[in-house]
């Protein structure tokens, strides 16, 4: 991940910690539930770096994914589900017909033994922003990458988020 100078790591638990660092790549250890800095000059290699972003909010896998359109919000984006062995889906989706910027929001939903889905959580990642993929950092745990407005450019921001069992 490059930051331009302020990052902002955010615990659920804990709130928001912000760290100056500099223009420059850092790379974030995660373990369990928490997170902590694991090295502030790392190389940027093409798999950290983030997929095309969709600016025009066009990503849609819905039609694969039709089933799982009951447990969320009329009118979504499906940009993109993992599907786990005991019936849990972490879907990504985006609520907003705005082309521009657009609220992201994630969802954990469990497939019923009549093959339907139940929402169990659901979080909005970033209330503006364009979706740039997500990363599966670790057993459980996903970066969803969001390309946002901030003051005179653009920056990357990563929301995490860990499947507890």
């Amino acid at each position: 991940m490059t930051t331009n100078g302020d990052l902002w790591l955010e615990d659920s638990t804990k709130g928001r910690k912000p760290r100056t660092l500099g223009s420059e790549t850092v790379t974030l250890r995660i373990k369990d539930v928490s997170w902590s800095l694991a090295a502030k000059r790392s190389t940027l290699s093409p798999a950290s770096r983030p997929d095309l972003c969709d600016p025009l909010n066009q990503i849609d896998v819905t039609s694969v994914h039709s089933d799982l359109l009951s447990a969320l919000p009329k009118g979504v984006k499906l940009k993109r589900v993992a599907e786990f062995e005991d019936g849990l889906m972490f879907v990504v989706y985006s609520v907003s017909r705005n082309t521009v910027w657009y609220e992201i929001r994630v969802a954990l939903l469990q497939r019923t033994s009549s093959g339907s889905f139940v929402l169990i959580k659901a979080d909005t990642a970033t209330v503006s922003g364009n979706f740039c993929g997500v990363r599966n950092a670790a057993d459980h745990h996903y970066v969803v990458l969001a390309d946002e407005p901030g003051g005179s450019s653009d920056s990357l921001a990563a929301y995490v988020y860990a499947i507890l069992r």
